[in-house]
């Protein structure tokens, strides 16, 4: 990703001179299995925000326009054949060993911490968990595989709060630029995957319902934006209607996103997901079910849970 995808969108931004500031970490030297430096961007005065309590608005919506930005760059650059999709690994999310290690494991663990907690009106709930559980993998199998029907980009794979850092203006709580880290996992599919597993895992709950169409009508925005100053056909741009579409065809993916990593990584507890003891006892015991009973993580999403129930995700 850095030394030829990320330096392929960088040539593009110099061909068409775009002056915009890059969106990711730039790499300054590499030797492999044996050196690493990357650009000190603590020195630029970007930092990363405190993942238990996930984004705002203003910062939810600077990363949905960088992340437009980024997708449509890759969109180009796959429109001139300088990517292939061949050349990228399948999501993690396609594969059973993580499906099982992350969002089977965090069902089994939230179903306990239901029963023993929650109030009498969820006595239902542990009942459609387990089913979640046994059913999430060959969901997400055929979910992740890739249609040539939808806008297809490459994907950052893993866009959440810590692998975002923020740059703000002075003595201001307002973002100025915004900077992605953590190539490791990109993959080739719908833009839809890494919207979704943004929203789902970083942006507050309460924010992403009231404000879903705005925060998708930006990115669309922006991604149309971009897309035309790169003189990409503009009759192959989404229109809004499609990303809507695109979104809703794997909402499941952001409900289990909800029960699983936004839990996880927005936890009060120390140490909530233990990685080790979860790989010996394959998928048990390695969340700690404290997350879960939690009441503020149950007041934060009760009322998703409850449209996922009625629109068949649960």
């Amino acid at each position: 990703m850095y030394t030829t995808v990320l330096k392929n969108m960088e040539t593009l931004m110099e061909e068409f001179q775009d002056k915009r500031e890059i969106v990711w970490c730039e790499l300054i030297d590499y030797e492999p299995y044996h050196k690493l430096i990357m650009q000190d961007l603590k020195d630029l005065h970007f930092r990363v925000l405190n993942r238990r309590e996930t984004l705002d608005l203003q910062h939810s919506l600077f990363v949905m326009n960088a992340l437009a930005r980024f997708h449509a760059m890759s969109a180009i650059l796959l429109k001139r054949n300088t990517l292939r999709p061949s050349e990228f690994e399948p999501f993690v999310f396609s594969k059973e060993k993580i499906v099982n290690f992350v969002i089977v494991a965090c069902l089994k663990a939230m179903t306990k911490a239901v029963k023993l907690t929650w109030d009498e009106q969820w006595s239902f709930l542990p009942d459609l968990l387990n089913k979640a559980a046994d059913n999430c993998y060959p969901i997400l199998r055929e979910l992740t595989k890739p249609d040539a029907g939808r806008f297809n980009v490459i994907n950052h794979g893993d866009c959440w709060t810590n692998n975002i850092l923020f740059q703000h203006i002075e003595n201001t709580n307002l973002p100025s630029a915004v900077r992605f880290v953590d190539f490791q996992i990109c993959h080739y599919n719908s833009f839809a995957w890494d919207v979704t597993f943004f929203i789902y895992s970083s942006i507050r709950p309460n924010i992403r319902r009231e404000n879903y169409i705005q925060l998708l009508a930006s990115y669309h925005k922006a991604l149309c934006n971009t897309l035309k100053f790169y003189q990409y056909p503009e009759s192959e741009i989404p229109s809004f209607r499609k990303c809507i579409d695109e979104m809703k065809a794997i909402k499941y993916f952001g409900a289990m996103v909800l029960l699983s990593v936004h839990a996880v990584t927005t936890a009060t507890c120390d140490e909530p997901f233990d990685v080790d003891q979860n790989l010996k006892n394959d998928s048990e015991g390695g969340v700690k079910e404290e997350i879960f009973t939690d009441p503020n993580y149950r007041e934060s999403i009760k009322d998703d849970i409850k449209d996922f129930i009625e629109e068949g995700y649960l």
